[in-house]
């Protein structure tokens, strides 16, 4: 099984599950498309992507796809323009890589699924009123539920890392936060 983790840094969780799975002897790798995260996470492939966007994520998908099995995307995919606006082509790399028989795993982080108006009613310990980063207006209802549906309908199998995160993405699984403790 070759497995290809990312697109994105999402809190080190795709490169710290890659490099288990490899201590494992799993073939894994970890892509990160994402620029300036302020993180530094590390990442096998650090895809540079030209002045078309699209385009380099594209070329790198159609090579991609014959290289893995798996692709286990975490926060986002290749094909995610707008949080605002979850319109196609938004998760069109999900569609082909379903109709190309390869398995689609998305793995949620947090701020692209969890609704204001529900945390605040889940949660007194919700953080809507400070709206730390305007995150809050970065992911829009009901964008997020259209695009938690829309991933429900395709992925093979859909993680959250714990129950909060779960009482937004209904029949999704719980898988807790790795932690490399080296």
């Amino acid at each position: 099984m070759r497995i290809l983790h990312g697109v994105s840094g999402a809190a080190n969780q795709p490169a710290t599950v890659s490099k288990l799975q490899r201590a494992a002897g799993v073939e894994a790798r970890c892509i990160s498309v994402s620029e300036g995260d302020g993180f530094g996470y590390p990442a096998d492939i650090k895809l540079q992507a030209g002045s078309d966007v699209q385009e380099s994520y594209s070329d790198f998908l159609r090579t991609a796809i014959d290289e893995y099995d798996v692709f286990h995307f975490y926060f986002r995919s290749f094909f995610f323009f707008d949080p605002r606006n979850n319109a196609f082509p938004s998760g069109l790399d999900l569609l082909l890589l379903r109709a190309a028989g390869k398995t689609v795993v998305v793995h949620y982080r947090g701020s692209e699924v969890r609704e204001a108006s529900k945390f605040k009613e889940f949660s007194p310990y919700n953080y809507v009123a400070e709206n730390p980063s305007g995150i809050f207006s970065k992911f829009r209802e009901p964008s997020l539920s259209q695009r938690v549906d829309f991933v429900r309908s395709v992925a093979n199998v859909v993680l959250v890392p714990d129950e909060e995160l779960a009482s937004y993405v209904p029949g999704s699984r719980i898988v807790r936060r790795a932690i490399d403790l080296d």
